[in-house]
């Protein structure tokens, strides 16, 4: 069975979920930390990607990101995959320092990011660590109340929501009563660190992301629906994927192909129609998967 498809597209914002494996620490030692946000900064500025807030603790991370170009995928295998080498170097280890997947949800910034924000910062806190989130060094909490230069941290969607603050010294007050007040808003976080929810927002926010990008809710009598979430998921348009120019793009159609087969049980016919390929193409492809 193939993997569930992971739900990406430009200028999304996204929760980032993810601990060690089999419930082991994935950071040791303050310089494991540190690393860590070396690569955080260095990958996120390869890829596209604003970081708006962090926590890292012992045995999870947790990432609020602005993925400007869709490749939330791409950025995630390179900072976890360089940071598992370094690590088990470092340690004198092998295998696989996160666990499984990631999990990411897509956020309603307009609305949640200030509550998402609060969260991530008070993670130290709800875990016993601290009294303060500001007494816990690994999140980006310094940014905000401006403690801290703001070198991998961009807090303006989280900050510029403080409307009634004068200036900075007040937004950052602002900012530091709410994340210290006793509200905990309206959403679950840890309900989407489970993945029960993909999509994190008002029913008008998530029929309007549905719509933008096509991405769930697909008919499975509808192979041209299931094709153009397939095409969101793998960053491609359906042209590119009926036409594809170069090793690459047939790697990508290669693995649409898969997708409509084993994830939406689409016959060889049906896919063949919808890629613009021979049953007989189609059928190699499958085959050669199963072998």
């Amino acid at each position: 069975m193939a993997k569930k498809l992971r739900l990406k597209g430009c200028e999304l914002y996204h929760h980032i979920y993810n601990r060690g494996n089999d419930r082991h620490p994935i950071f040791k030692d303050p310089s494991d930390y540190k690393r860590y946000l070396e690569y955080l900064k260095k990958y996120s500025e390869a890829y596209g990607i604003d970081i708006i807030a962090y926590a890292l603790m012992e045995w999870h991370i947790h990432l609020f990101i602005l993925d400007h170009r869709g490749t939330i995928s791409e950025f995630m295998e390179r900072l976890h995959g360089r940071y598992a080498i370094v690590f088990n170097r470092c340690y004198g280890r092998i295998g696989h320092v996160f666990g499984s997947r990631f999990k990411n949800s897509i956020v309603d910034a307009d609305n949640y990011a200030i509550w998402l924000s609060r969260y991530i910062h008070r993670q130290a806190v709800e875990a016993g660590f601290v009294n303060k989130p500001e007494d816990y060094e690994w999140t980006s909490y310094q940014n905000y109340i401006s403690k801290e230069a703001k070198s991998v941290v961009k807090p303006e969607i989280v900050l510029s929501q403080f409307k009634n603050a004068s200036d900075d010294s007040r937004i950052a007050y602002a900012y530091e009563e709410f994340v210290n007040c006793n509200d905990d808003g309206p959403i679950n976080w840890r309900e989407t660190e489970q993945s029960s929810r993909s999509i994190i927002g008002n029913r008008s926010y998530i029929e309007k992301v549905n719509t933008k990008w096509g991405m769930i809710n697909v008919p499975e009598s509808s192979v041209e629906k299931a094709l153009s979430y397939v095409c969101f998921c793998l960053s491609k348009s359906i042209d590119e994927l009926k036409r594809p120019k170069g090793r690459e793009q047939r790697v990508l159609r290669h693995k649409a192909v898969v997708i409509l087969s084993q994830e939406y049980s689409f016959g060889v016919r049906k896919i063949a129609r919808a890629l613009n390929m021979s049953p007989s193409t189609v059928s190699q492809i499958l085959n050669s998967t199963i072998g």
